[in-house]
């Protein structure tokens, strides 16, 4: 391609972003120009920034599951407390 003279054609790019944001790296396309080098500097550091904003996105979702049931067990436990009266044995 035009900046980068390893990289020949389109899945060659692709392949090579592939291996730059998977953080695999796999050695077989080298970039030798520095503007390919800045550029990979900054698809790298986009991929982490992307891959810890889905991890914590992840993170979160089920963390607010375990707290919805938290709140829902808690509720149920406080009206039992305040109904102790009232309720029966098996309750």
């Amino acid at each position: 391609m035009w900046i980068e003279p390893e990289i020949h054609n389109y899945f060659d790019a692709l392949w090579y972003c592939f291996s730059v944001i998977s953080t695999i790296g796999f050695g077989d396309i080298v970039v030798i120009s520095i503007v390919a080098k800045i550029l990979t500097i900054l698809l790298s550091f986009y991929s982490i920034i992307v891959f810890a904003i889905l991890t914590a996105t992840v993170v979160n979702y089920f963390s607010e599951l375990q707290k919805a049931k938290y709140n829902d067990s808690v509720l149920e436990f406080m009206h039992k407390l305040e109904h102790l009266d009232t309720l029966s044995k098996e309750d």
